[in-house]
């Protein structure tokens, strides 16, 4: 599950790992015109060339192993409803990848 929990992208352990593997940081990118955060990470140059990302920490936020990444800047610059709810995402394994809808 992916939700947005306090101005938190909440990230579940398997879903995580499968993605970021053990990495410390993400590259983010709001696009506006879909309503869709797109997550990649850090270590993924290809992602940082394509896209003007912005680098946030991947933090542990529980002791399950799930993780959470700090969007507050996304929410103000973008107007994203601050209502704590599940998203709907796509995890591109193959890619390393996480798309996060919220329109």
């Amino acid at each position: 599950m992916v939700k947005l929990l306090n101005s938190h992208i909440v990230i579940d352990k398997e879903i995580a790992l499968g993605l970021f593997n053990n990495e410390s940081y993400v590259q983010m990118i709001y696009y506006e015109q879909n309503g869709t955060l797109v997550m990649a990470k850090d270590s993924d140059d290809m992602f940082k060339s394509f896209h003007k990302a912005k680098r946030e920490i991947l933090k542990d936020k529980n002791l399950l192993g799930d993780k959470a990444v700090n969007i507050r800047e996304f929410i103000i610059d973008h107007a994203i409803a601050e209502t704590n709810r599940p998203l709907t995402y796509f995890a591109d394994e193959a890619m390393h990848i996480l798309n996060i809808y919220f329109e």
